[in-house]
């Protein structure tokens, strides 16, 4: 099975049903983020700091599963995406209503 065929069985399946709607648990993760952390964070945000993560792990040893995680949390991301048109705060933060940095 591809990665991105694995990654998107994982998102569309077996996490959905273990932990629910990939955006929803992404916007639980951002409020406890935020919390942790004193500054708002996105649920995109999220995802990316979990795309990242994969990538800081895949260049320090190559692991399948990493690309895997790392081809979901993309999916995830899009999911983010298409579900939140107009989001106030585009992942890289910059604001698509201003087109400022956020704060």
């Amino acid at each position: 099975m591809s990665v991105l065929s694995r990654a998107e069985e994982l998102v569309s399946r077996d996490r959905l049903a273990n932990y629910g709607d990939p955006s929803e648990m992404f916007e639980r993760v951002a409020r406890v983020w935020s919390a942790i952390l004193g500054c708002p964070v996105t649920a995109a945000q999220a995802a990316l700091c979990m795309a990242g993560l994969k990538l800081v792990r895949e260049a320090h040893r190559h692991k399948p599963d990493n690309l895997v995680d790392l081809a979901g949390y993309a999916r995830v991301l899009e999911l983010i995406h298409d579900g939140a048109p107009g989001a106030p705060c585009s992942p890289l933060g910059v604001s698509t209503a201003k087109g400022v940095a956020s704060t």
